[in-house]
C-alpha cells in the first residue's frame, strides 16, 4: 500500500509540474502581448461570426456587446440555421451598417447544421481574422481589441477564457459548472502551452481566414456533429507550422450562463464528449492518465489538496478565480470523480437544437 501511495503521489506531482509549466510558458506570452502588443492589427476589419438558431431572446444583449467593441474596424455576421422565432425581427431592429444577416432554410444531408452555419459566415466574411462566439455570450468591450495584440504574422489561432457567469442566489450545480470550466481552461491553456493544443472553446475562439481555407475549412470533420471548435483547432496545429496561442486576460474574455439544471448540464457535456471522441491518441492518453490519477488521489484527499493545491492555487490567480481558494477543498474532489467518469457521456443521445 506503501508503495502504490508513493508511486501515485510521484505521477500525480509529474503531470501537475507538466501543467503547470505549460500554463506558465501561456501566462508570460499573455503578458508580453499586454505590454508589447502587435500595434499592425489595429487597422484590421475582422469579421465575427455567430451561427443562431432560435436565439432570438439571447441575441439582443449580444449585439449590444458587439457592436461597443472598442476595436470599430468589424463586421458582424448572424447566421440564422432555420430559425423559427424572430430573430430576423430582432436583428434587424440594430440599426448598424456593420450587422450583416444571412438566413440558412436547408442543412445538406451528412453535414454538422452548426458547421454549415459557420461556414457560410466564413465564406461571406470580408474579414482577415474570424472571431467565433456563441449568441448567448456576452464579450467584453475590449474582447477583439485585446485578442487582436496576440496576432503576429505568423499566429494562426488565438483562444481565451470564457468562463460561466456567477448568478445571484447560485445553485450548486451552476457553482460545480463554473468551477469545471476553470478547470477545463486550465488544462487546455497548459497544452498550449507544451505545444499540444487539443481543446478550443467555440464562445471565445479567433482564427486567420486564410489558414481555415488552406485546411478545407470543416470538409474533413463536417460530418461530426460538434467540433467545430476543438477538432479544427488540432486540424490546424497538424497541417500548419503557425503559432496557436492562449490568451488570458479579463479584458478578452467571452462570458455565458451556465446551464441550470443537471439534466441540461449533462446533455451540453454530452455534446463536448461527443467530439472528444476524434482526439489525437497522445491526447486522449493524457487526459486519461491524469483525470485517472487525480481520481485516485481522492483517497488521500489532503494529499490531492496539498500536491495539486500549489498548480490549482497558481491557476486561479492567473484565470481571476480567487473564490475558488476554500472552495476547491470540496470541489476538486467532486470534479476528479466527475471527470473521471464523464467521458461515458461521450456514448449518450443528446439533444442539439441545431
Amino acid at each position: 500500500m506503501v508503495v502504490f501511495l508513493f508511486v501515485l503521489c510521484t505521477i500525480f506531482i509529474c503531470l501537475n509540474v507538466i501543467a503547470y509549466i505549460g500554463l506558465s510558458k501561456v501566462a508570460y506570452e499573455s503578458k508580453t502581448a499586454l505590454i508589447f502588443p502587435n500595434h499592425q492589427v489595429q487597422q484590421m476589419l475582422v469579421s465575427v461570426i455567430v451561427a443562431a438558431r432560435n436565439e432570438a431572446h439571447n441575441l439582443p444583449a449580444l449585439l449590444k456587446a458587439l457592436i461597443v467593441q472598442t476595436h470599430h474596424l468589424l463586421e458582424i455576421i448572424i447566421v440564422s440555421d432555420r430559425s423559427t422565432d424572430d430573430t430576423p425581427a430582432v436583428v434587424r431592429l440594430f440599426q448598424d451598417e456593420r450587422i450583416r444577416f444571412v438566413e440558412i432554410k436547408d442543412v445538406p444531408r451528412g453535414v454538422s447544421p452548426k458547421k454549415h452555419a459557420l461556414a457560410t459566415g466564413i465564406r461571406m466574411a470580408r474579414g482577415e481574422i474570424l472571431f467565433l462566439t456563441d449568441a448567448d455570450c456576452r464579450p467584453v468591450p475590449t474582447w477583439i481589441a485585446d485578442t487582436l495584440k496576440c496576432f503576429d504574422k505568423r499566429t494562426a489561432v488565438v483562444m481565451g477564457y470564457s468562463p460561466f457567469r456567477k448568478k445571484e442566489n447560485e445553485k450548486f450545480i451552476e457553482c460545480f459548472q463554473r468551477y469545471e470550466c476553470f478547470r477545463t481552461a486550465m488544462l487546455s491553456a497548459g497544452a498550449v502551452g507544451r505545444k499540444a493544443p487539443y481543446m478550443a472553446t467555440g464562445r471565445n475562439l479567433a482564427y486567420r481566414k486564410e489558414v481555415f481555407e488552406t485546411i478545407g475549412g470543416f470538409d474533413a470533420i463536417k460530418h461530426i456533429l460538434s467540433g467545430d471548435d476543438d477538432l479544427l483547432l488540432q486540424r490546424i496545429a497538424r497541417k500548419t507550422r503557425m503559432k496557436i496561442k492562449y490568451f488570458i486576460s479579463p479584458t478578452a474574455e467571452v462570458e455565458t450562463d451556465p446551464q441550470p439544471t443537471l439534466e441540461k448540464f449533462l446533455n451540453q457535456k454530452a455534446r463536448h464528449y461527443s467530439a472528444a471522441l476524434h482526439y489525437p491518441p497522445a491526447a486522449i492518453f493524457f487526459l486519461m492518465t491524469y483525470h485517472l490519477v487525480n481520481f485516485l488521489m481522492v483517497l488521500v484527499l489532503p494529499l490531492q489538496l496539498f500536491i495539486g493545491g500549489f498548480s490549482l492555487l497558481q491557476a486561479m490567480s492567473l484565470f481571476g478565480e480567487e473564490e475558488f481558494r476554500w472552495k476547491m477543498v470540496y470541489l476538486e474532489p467532486i470534479y476528479a470523480i466527475y471527470a473521471f467518469f464523464s467521458p461515458l457521456l461521450a456514448f449518450k443521445k443528446f439533444e442539439w437544437k441545431a
